[in-house]
């Protein structure tokens, strides 16, 4: 009498083609999951409404931006939740602990002049306001007075850091 061992590459066709097909969709489930939660948590959708990012976006430009794993910096463009819930999207021109001053048009943070070849019109003079340890300046790149609510009015002010969503990526348009 003659006995067989079967050896592990020894299993039958069909099992090993079962085993590959099972693994093929649950790797087709993972990837759909990993782009689900990458697009629910950590990226963002938004239309722009309004001229006060112009000309860097105009009114109707889709913006794509990182909302988990940011840290907003000087002349990044961000966004945030209005009070009534709306997205608004603008720049950053004062850090934490940074002074920002607005003298005839032109930007001061820390004293020095920003290079901003993005913006249009000339902002207001603004006196030197200091940021709080935990405060962003923000304000839109259309600089002619009444074209932007942002961090210029008393209103509004500086922003904290949970205030601010995401930091835009780029635009699709």
């Amino acid at each position: 009498m003659t006995t067989y061992q079967l050896k592990s590459t020894d299993v039958p066709l069909n099992t090993k083609t079962k085993n590959k097909e099972l693994f093929g969709w649950v790797r087709f489930v993972l990837i759909l999951l990993a782009i689900f939660l990458l697009f629910r948590f950590g990226v963002a959708i938004s239309i722009i409404s309004g001229s006060s990012m112009e000309p860097t976006y105009q009114d109707g430009s889709v913006v794509i931006s990182n909302t988990i794993l940011f840290e907003p910096e000087l002349q990044d463009i961000v966004i945030y939740s209005d009070n009534n819930g709306f997205d608004v999207i603008k720049r950053v021109i004062g850090t934490p602990g940074d002074t920002v001053e607005i003298l005839q048009g032109t930007v001061l943070v820390n004293g020095v002049a920003l290079e901003e070849g993005y913006t249009l019109g000339a902002a207001d003079s603004m006196p030197m306001v200091k940021l709080a340890p935990d405060a962003y300046f923000l304000i839109g790149d259309h600089r002619t007075p009444g074209e932007s609510y942002d961090s210029r009015s008393e209103e509004i002010g500086a922003f904290p850091l949970d205030a601010i969503k995401g930091e835009v990526l780029f635009s699709i348009n």
